[in-house]
C-alpha cells in the first residue's frame, strides 16, 4: 500500500470534447458505467424533490454519464472538486462520482 494517496480528479472538465473522444472514453469505461448506473439512478431518485445533477466522471474529469432533475444549467454554478473516488482493488483511481 503506497504512503501517498491515489491521484483524484480535481475538477470536472469544463471544455467540450469531440464526440469521437467522448464515445472512445465511454467505450473504454463501459464496465464502470454499467456498474455505476444503478447507483446513480438510485441517488437521483432519492433526491427527486431537489434540483440536482449526479455524474460519473473518468480520471480526467470528463463526464461519462449523468442524470439531472429540475436543473437549470444556466443558473447552476460549476463546482470544482470531486465526489467519491472510484478505485480499482489496487487503489488506482479510475474515476469519480460527483
Amino acid at each position: 500500500m503506497p504512503d501517498t494517496p491515489a491521484p483524484v480528479v480535481q475538477q470536472l472538465s469544463q471544455r467540450p470534447i469531440p464526440a469521437a473522444d467522448l464515445e472512445r472514453r465511454r467505450a473504454e469505461n463501459a464496465e464502470l458505467i454499467e456498474l455505476a448506473r444503478p447507483h446513480l439512478e438510485w441517488l437521483s431518485a432519492a433526491h427527486q424533490d431537489v434540483a440536482h445533477m449526479v455524474a460519473l466522471v473518468d480520471r480526467d474529469g470528463v463526464v461519462l454519464f449523468s442524470l439531472a432533475r429540475q436543473l437549470d444549467a444556466t443558473r447552476t454554478p460549476r463546482v470544482p472538486g470531486m465526489g467519491a473516488p472510484v478505485q480499482l482493488a489496487n487503489g488506482e483511481t479510475i474515476g469519480a462520482i460527483k
